[in-house]
């Protein structure tokens, strides 16, 4: 069995099964082949915020995203394109984001890490 990811193409691959009478069970293999490569950034695109119920969480993360996609992600690869955007809560109630960009052409993936502006 295969499954195809239409997203991501590093995530494409066979799938081992067995079937025992009506019982399918998959055997998949974690974690995916993944190579990672990490760089700091001297100064990374990070997000300005703004209060909501006295919590300091982050605005304006799609204009975050097109400069990044701009300075970033197609000097990288000049066919990247954004995936996703993902927000969380860190320590002391303070939010971090991590965009994601993808490189069709490589199969690579390519993320940022954010933090809070310094207001």
């Amino acid at each position: 069995m295969k499954f195809s990811s239409e997203v991501n193409q590093r995530h494409t691959r066979d799938v081992g099964f067995t079937l025992d009478g009506d019982k399918l069970t998959f055997k998949l293999t974690f974690p995916f082949p993944v190579q990672e490569e990490w760089t700091r950034f001297k100064q990374a695109p990070n997000f300005r915020t703004i209060d909501i119920d006295g919590r300091r969480v982050p605005r304006n993360l799609a204009g975050v995203l097109a400069v990044a996609l701009v300075s970033e992600a197609r000097p990288w690869r000049e066919n990247a394109v954004p995936i996703w955007i993902r927000v969380e809560e860190v320590e002391n109630g303070q939010y971090a984001a991590t965009l994601h960009f993808y490189s069709p052409s490589t199969v690579e993936e390519m993320r940022i890490r954010l933090h809070r502006d310094l207001e």
